[in-house]
């Protein structure tokens, strides 16, 4: 059956799965998504079920793909940091998915750290020794898990982030001896993998006490098919699976193509924000993650600086139904906040997971400071938007000591890109123009621009462009607050910041759970 001029993102996110059909010139066709659970059996524990997330990915990527004219090529975007594990023989999930925000591993990550390896893991894995890489988790399983242990002993254990299972299963699981594969953008989150010589690294790997046989080979992100997805997938024989990227690099590709300089926030369940380039040498550059960009088939590779706020959705939802039911919706806390006031003296740190870059305190949790018999449902919902500028500049601000300068355009995508509230704050705040991206949700364009590239569609050109054309007067949104008023803003939130404890009765201290 003759290929279609079509391509499939199918971005494996925190919250949700989508599955996107794009036409060559990077328009979305059509989007299938759903939602997936996220269980917290443990205070600071958070969990999903792998079959699930394949499940829902299936059933997404079947929602758009075209009966009469399949795609040209599928490509793979994920969240990161995730930890699942599989039995090699039977090509099932071991143990719940441990994902990125988990901080069951705080206690195990400070007696490393302890150990002296602080500075190896900054320097030769580009990450801090904490909470948020996959490496611990790793080793939290063997410790903790019967059967990864088992499965470890029996030599049949594989550890890998999210894409390495959706790969896997895409490409039949053990029933067809589905490879085991991952690239660099995910392989650079897992504390493991050395970002000099784009290896597993030996030393590392000795450390956290993990078998290099348990870990997925390393392919390029494009430039290379991982395999043919069976017929039973989408009921056609040979459609290419051609892309594998993190979420966050997806998006970058997404919003800016390949353009030098180029940096990106999206907004989701968390906030993450990534620029192209990265100092040289090694250390932690203000605070600032290291990671690859992608990788192609001739090993070429860029890299850049990221920095995440462990909760931006998942924040304003907790403050809404899905939490403590202060507010109707997330939208409600933008209307709300429009009618509240700076000059109320509230703040609101949105650390529900821990402090992430620039500050990686994982056992800091959410405050609320300054509240009074005088305040207001509406200073409550500004200082609930103005938390997470605050956060934000945080980063934007480390970043612009490390790279000598403020971005110059810094695009916008995700779900929550479409707030024009929390734009607000974010512009005010961290003194940065935003552009909102023509495509909110760009991880799957990323993922799918990558795959078109893989099997020789798509250039690096303008046959798939960047979305460059904004939505009328409200895809640009500039900083209003004066610079004095936003010094005197920062500076009181530096200081909350500063005297904010670490952990409490409810901190994750990696309690133990035999599975």
């Amino acid at each position: 059956m003759a290929r279609g001029g079509v391509l499939v993102g199918l971005d494996v996110g925190t919250t949700s799965v989508r599955s996107t059909l794009f036409n060559l010139s990077g328009r979305p066709l059509r989007q299938s998504s759903a939602r997936q659970r996220t269980r917290t059996p443990t205070p600071g524990w958070v969990e999903q079920d792998a079959e699930e997330i394949f499940r829902l990915s299936l059933r997404t990527l079947r929602g758009v793909v075209p009966r009469r004219t399949p795609p040209a090529a599928v490509g793979l975007t994920n969240q990161r940091e995730s930890l699942v594990a599989i039995d090699a023989g039977t090509g099932r999930a071991l143990a719940p998915v441990i994902l990125w925000q988990d901080g069951r591993t705080a206690s195990l990550a400070s007696e490393l750290s302890h150990e002296g390896w602080g500075d190896r893991c900054w320097d030769q894995g580009g990450l801090p020794l904490t909470t948020y890489p996959t490496a611990p988790k790793m080793l939290w399983m063997l410790r903790n898990v019967r059967a990864v242990r088992e499965a470890a002993q029996r030599e049949r254990l594989l550890f890998g982030t999210l894409d390495s299972w959706i790969i896997y299963r895409l490409l039949g699981g053990a029933r067809r001896s589905a490879p085991w594969l991952t690239d660099a953008t995910n392989a650079s989150r897992t504390l493991l993998y050395d970002l000099s010589s784009g290896a597993w690294s030996p030393a590392l790997l000795d450390h956290f006490h993990i078998a290099a046989g348990t870990l997925a080979a390393l392919r390029p992100s494009f430039g290379a098919v991982y395999g043919e997805l069976p017929k039973e997938v989408l009921g056609v024989e040979g459609v290419p699976l051609a892309s594998d990227l993190g979420d966050q690099q997806a998006g970058l590709l997404g919003v800016a193509g390949f353009r030098e300089g180029a940096a990106k926030l999206t907004l989701g369940t968390g906030g993450f924000f990534l620029a192209e380039g990265a100092p040289e040498g090694t250390g932690r550059p203000q605070g600032l993650i290291r990671t690859v960009l992608w990788e192609d088939a001739d090993r070429r590779r860029a890299f850049g600086l990221e920095g995440g706020v462990g909760t931006v959705g998942a924040f304003l939802e907790w403050l809404g139904p899905h939490g403590l039911g202060i507010f109707s919706s997330p939208q409600a806390i933008g209307r709300e906040a429009a009618k509240g006031s700076r000059g109320s003296g509230v703040l609101f740190v949105p650390a529900l997971s821990g402090l992430f870059a620039p500050h990686w305190r994982p056992l800091a949790r959410a405050a609320l400071l300054g509240a009074s018999r005088a305040t207001r449902r509406a200073d409550l919902a500004l200082a609930a938007l103005d938390g997470v500028g605050h956060r934000v500049a945080d980063i934007v601000e480390a970043h612009a000591r490390a790279r000598g300068g403020l971005p110059t355009r810094l695009w916008v995508d995700g779900g929550l890109s479409r707030s024009g509230p929390l734009l607000r704050s974010i512009a005010d705040l961290s003194g940065v123009s935003l552009h909102r991206s023509t495509v909110p949700e760009a991880t799957a364009r990323g993922a799918a621009l990558a795959a078109g590239i893989s099997v020789g569609l798509v250039g690096r050109g303008a046959s798939f462009p960047p979305p460059a054309r904004l939505r009328g007067p409200e895809g640009l949104c500039r900083p209003r607050l004066p610079a004095r008023e936003r010094e005197v803003l920062r500076e009181a939130w530096q200081s909350v910041v500063s005297k904010l404890p670490d952990g409490g009765p409810g901190a994750a201290r990696g309690s133990s759970r035999d599975g």
